[in-house]
């Protein structure tokens, strides 16, 4: 597995040279703690070596060893207790409104990163059709968000389940420490996994944070961490080419020295908006501190290019541009014969569309992204093209690996501290005064 980086700045090669050493140098600093900082955060580090591929393999099947039916998956968390589920399901997992899909996958509902009640009301009438186990996300047990939703719809099921039933059909994923949700477990029927301390909650993607409600969702998790598992191997090996991907990091750090406000993240496929939200959360929080770096925003194309592809083109100069090219989505267990759609070539058609007729949709995608970097590059937006190749379960954990890598090497680079979140802070405890 590799994932090719191509960075275009113009004229400006000898800086980013230069950057690339520095970043290269600071590989080591991965796998130890922040500075000063006495717990050590950087655990993520050759985590699937360490402890995730022996984790994954526990988890592996755990749906059919439950002694009950269930037909939906129920993840309650915010930040980085869902995106990471959210970022890998949305490729791979069953779809709310698809029937008859692959019998030991199982669809997602996604709640408490939220507190609407009118969307909470849809999301109920959805829960009241399927027979549901509910995965409660919270390293610290103490988020508001979660918290009261789990309180709102354990009330909601005991409708139709007992309360011991309830306890049986959920799944609490949390801090080895003190939690709160402790009180809730049935102490010979312990349905409790520990997120460890190590990791902060957008580093937790490939702990149980994530793995469990994707394992009772039928994915393929080992595979998910073969791939990470990979990279950490190539980056500890020195490959070069794995060296050579990391630039990634100086690239973005010297659009923020240029100037540069936004990274956008194009990517051609719908499916992987999941993963975009994601990414954002990722060096949102790690990056944005003491007025540095630059702001992460996933988009859609050609879907946004018929929106903010005018301010691309011919707005101001903020942006800096990534393009995440992939050949497809196709999950690694399916083994169906691949089908494609084809712009039919009838009369009509050729006239309607000249010659974009006769193309495969992907081919055309593939070429729209491919225009739409020489246009902005004519008016000579700074982009990075990162091309990963199918996006299957290995090349996505490959890709997770690569980009908190690069998220990390970025903080150092900036002289932040990426795995702290003071500002995250500020307005739970204005929340708190409001409340009080």
């Amino acid at each position: 597995m590799t994932i090719s980086v191509e960075v275009n700045f113009s004229k400006k090669e000898d800086l980013l040279e230069n950057l690339q050493r520095k970043n290269l140098e600071n590989i080591d600093r991965l796998r130890e703690p922040y500075e000063d900082e006495s717990e050590n955060n950087s655990l993520w580090y050759n985590w699937p070596e360490n402890e995730g591929k022996k984790l994954a393999s526990e988890l592996d099947g755990i749906g059919s060893r439950l002694p009950y039916y269930y037909d939906l998956v129920v993840v309650i968390g915010i930040g980085g207790s869902y995106t990471g589920t959210k970022a890998i399901h949305d490729l791979f997992g069953a779809s709310l409104e698809i029937r008859n899909q692959e019998p030991q996958k199982k669809p997602i509902l996604f709640c408490g990163y939220h507190l609407s009640e009118s969307y909470l009301q849809k999301q109920l009438k959805i829960l009241d059709q399927y027979k549901p186990v509910i995965c409660v996300v919270s390293k610290s047990g103490r988020t508001l968000e979660p918290n009261a939703i789990y309180a709102v719809l354990s009330t909601h099921l005991k409708k139709r389940f007992s309360h011991e039933e309830i306890l049986e059909r959920t799944f609490f994923i949390s801090s080895k420490k003190e939690s709160p949700f402790l009180k809730e477990l049935s102490p010979n029927k312990p349905r409790y996994f520990s997120i460890p301390d190590g990791i902060v909650g957008r580093f937790s993607v490939l702990s149980a944070a994530s793995l469990v409600p994707l394992a009772l969702a039928g994915h393929n998790i080992k595979a998910l961490m073969r791939g990470a598992d990979d990279f950490f191997k190539q980056l500890e090996a020195k490959e070069e080419h794995t060296l050579k991907s990391l630039i990634y990091a100086p690239a973005r750090f010297l659009a923020w020295k240029q100037g540069k406000s936004i990274e956008l993240l194009a990517y051609e496929e719908p499916q992987l908006e999941g993963l975009g939200l994601w990414w954002q959360q990722l060096f949102a929080e790690s990056e944005g501190k003491q007025e540095k770096a630059i702001f992460p925003m996933g988009s859609l194309f050609s879907r946004d290019l018929h929106s903010i592809g005018q301010y691309i083109q011919e707005g101001s100069k903020s942006i800096f541009e990534t393009f995440l090219l992939t050949s497809g989505v196709r999950s690694e267990g399916n083994f169906e014969s691949e089908s494609r759609i084809r712009i039919p070539t009838d009369e009509f058609s050729r006239e309607l569309l000249g010659k974009a007729s006769g193309h495969y949709l992907d081919d055309l995608n593939e070429k729209i992204m491919k225009a739409s970097r020489r246009a902005h590059s004519l008016r000579e937006v700074p982009n990075c093209t990162l091309r990963i190749g199918v996006m299957n379960e290995s090349n996505l954990g490959f890709l997770i690996a690569f980009f908190q890598t690069t998220c990390v090497l970025g903080a150092f680079l900036l002289e932040v501290n990426p795995y702290n979140q003071p500002g995250v802070e500020a307005y739970k405890k204005e929340l708190l005064h409001l409340l009080s």
